[in-house]
């Protein structure tokens, strides 16, 4: 696992799901911690929300939108498939390729060594030279799809996930089947 004292993978699993039984937005985490220990209460009962919040912060798959001394707002973020809130019927948002995003993350707020490759093995490549990693140092993130990730010795970890490439339907129309950039 990523983190030594990381608590069972399945308590990430149950957070996400709660995240994703609130309404679409910005969720605060008291709002969160509320809603598993209403779901789940007892099932995990050592488990630290905020802790396994800003774990899924560091793996990419929730974002911290902004934290204030009462506590910190968070947004789930849409994966492949799911319904985009800014999608228009009559101009939808398509996935039109993928990306391999690679990074390493001192702590839920910062990361550094941000770079976005074409293949996987390019971003391993990068972190190998980054972070001192192999390839097989990064662990498969078994309830996140396409995700790996390593702790370093530093105490930060070390992430390479396939991001979805999202595109304007329309901007695939006539005009750029008709006009090039380049003259042609």
């Amino acid at each position: 696992m990523f983190r030594e004292d990381a608590p069972p993978e399945e308590a990430y699993e149950r957070v996400r799901k709660t995240l994703r039984s609130l309404p679409e937005g910005v969720v605060s985490l008291s709002q969160v911690a509320e809603e598993f220990e209403h779901a789940y209460g007892g099932l995990f009962p050592d488990l630290n929300i905020p802790r396994a919040i800003q774990d899924l912060i560091v793996l990419g798959e929730v974002e911290l939108c902004r934290e204030t001394e009462s506590g910190a707002r968070v947004w789930l973020r849409h994966r492949w498939g799911d319904l985009d809130p800014d999608d228009r019927v009559d101009d939808p948002v398509v996935v039109t390729g993928t990306t391999w995003q690679c990074y390493v993350a001192p702590d839920f707020r910062r990361r550094r060594a941000e770079r976005l490759f074409t293949t996987r093995s390019a971003a391993f490549d990068h972190l190998e030279r980054a972070a001192g990693l192999t390839p097989e140092d990064l662990e498969p993130v078994w309830f996140l799809e396409d995700v790996w990730a390593a702790g370093l010795p530093s105490g930060g970890t070390a992430v390479v996930r396939r991001e979805p490439i999202y595109e304007r339907e329309s901007s695939h129309g006539a005009h750029y089947e008709d006009t090039s950039d380049f003259g042609l």
